[in-house]
C-alpha cells in the first residue's frame, strides 16, 4: 500500500514530536530522581564562595574554595543530615600557619601567616601579621606567654619550654577563633605556629533544592564575616 506522500511527512513530524518529548520528560526525571536521592550533592556558588559537596546517606563532606581570598577564606565542610534531610549540621575548618618574631623588647611580635588551600591545586594564601602584648609582664623563659592584640584578634599564648600552646578569638567577638600550636627556635626569637578554625553551622535547604541557606546569621556573625552563606546549586 502506498501512502501520501503528504500524510507521510505529518505521520513523521508527530513520531519525531512524540520521541523529542518522551527523551526530555526522562532526562527531567532523571535530573529529579538524582535530585531526590542525594539533594546536597553537587556545586553551590555565589558571591564568594564556591562550594562542592559530596552526600552519603546522611553524612556530608566537601570543600569551599574562594574568588577573593582577601575577602573571605576557604574550608573543609563536614556535616550530618536531619532525618528529612532538610537541615544540615555541619563544621567548617579552616587551617594555616603564622612564622613569628619576637621584637627585642618583646612587647610585639611580627610576622607572616598562610591559610591552607583545600583543593590539592591552589597554593597557600600568605598575609602579613602584626601583634602588640597586652599588658607588661614578662617572665624569664616564657617571654611567649601572655595576651596578644591585633588589629583582627586577641590572643592567648602559654610557652612550655619550647611548645608554645594557645588560643585566639576575633577582636570584636569571642565566638569565632581556634587554637595555635607552635615551637620554639632555639634562640627564643621566632615561633613556628599551625592554627586552626572549626565553626559550628547550620543549612537548611530550600523547597526547590536549588538553595543552600546559612541558618546561624547572626548580627554578630555578620559584623565579624561580613557575609553569610546563602548558595545557589549549579545544574
Amino acid at each position: 500500500m502506498n501512502m501520501n506522500p503528504g500524510i507521510f511527512l505529518v505521520v513523521t513530524m508527530v513520531l519525531a514530536i512524540i520521541c523529542l518529548f518522551c527523551c526530555c520528560v526522562y532526562a527531567d526525571d532523571t535530573v529529579t530522581s538524582s535530585l531526590q536521592a542525594s539533594p546536597w550533592a553537587g556545586t553551590w556558588t555565589d558571591a564568594n564562595y564556591t562550594v562542592t559537596l559530596t552526600q552519603d546517606g546522611s553524612t556530608i563532606n566537601g570543600i569551599a574554595i574562594v574568588s577573593d581570598p582577601d575577602l573571605a577564606d576557604p574550608f573543609w565542610l563536614t556535616g550530618t543530615l536531619s532525618e528529612d534531610s532538610r537541615t544540615l549540621q555541619s563544621v567548617l575548618t579552616e587551617t594555616g600557619t603564622l612564622t613569628l618574631n619576637l621584637s627585642e623588647d618583646k612587647m610585639m611580635f611580627y610576622g607572616a601567616g598562610t591559610v591552607d588551600a583545600v583543593d590539592n591545586v591552589s597554593e597557600p594564601y600568605s598575609y602579613t601579621f602584626n601583634a602588640t602584648r597586652n599588658g607588661t609582664t614578662i617572665v624569664s623563659d616564657q617571654e611567649w606567654t601572655g595576651t596578644w592584640e591585633s588589629k583582627r584578634n586577641v590572643m592567648a599564648f602559654n610557652q612550655n619550654g619550647t611548645s608554645v600552646t594557645g588560643d585566639y578569638h576575633a577582636l570584636t567577638s569571642t565566638m569565632f577563633g581556634g587554637q595555635v600550636n607552635g615551637t620554639i627556635s632555639t634562640d627564643g626569637q621566632i615561633l613556628s605556629m599551625k592554627w586552626t578554625s572549626p565553626v559550628n553551622d547550620t543549612f537548611t535547604l530550600s523547597d526547590d533544592g536549588m538553595n543552600m541557606i546559612e541558618g546561624d546569621c547572626s548580627d554578630e556573625k555578620i559584623s565579624v564575616n561580613g557575609y553569610c552563606l546563602n548558595l545557589t546549586k549549579k545544574i
